[in-house]
């Protein structure tokens, strides 16, 4: 019996360390701001090719103060394919394209 919980157990290691895969390094990051701190630019990169890049300034609105965004997301999928999601956000909502 005490046989079998041993096995068991290192047969739940074994396979939990198959499913855990590192994640991938950032190659590039960028974020600046100004100096008021109304508007912002990021962008990254990662090692298994997603990419990521975003701006955005505060926009006076009736509401109040509005973050207005663009931007847009890209990963290349296994079959050399890149998809990419260009984006817009403002006080009328989010409004993604994909391509």
């Amino acid at each position: 019996m005490r046989f079998s919980v041993i096995v068991l157990a290192l047969l739940v290691a074994a396979a939990s360390a198959q499913l855990r895969q590192p994640y991938p390094r950032i190659l590039e990051h960028t974020l600046t701001r100004d100096a008021n701190g109304q508007a912002f630019q990021l962008r990254f990169l990662t090692e298994n090719r997603i990419s990521h890049t975003d701006q955005g300034t505060l926009k006076s609105a009736p509401e109040g103060l509005v973050l207005v965004r663009q931007g847009e997301s890209s990963y290349v999928d296994p079959n050399g394919e890149t998809h990419t999601l260009r984006f817009t956000a403002d006080e009328n909502g989010y409004h993604p394209v994909l391509n």
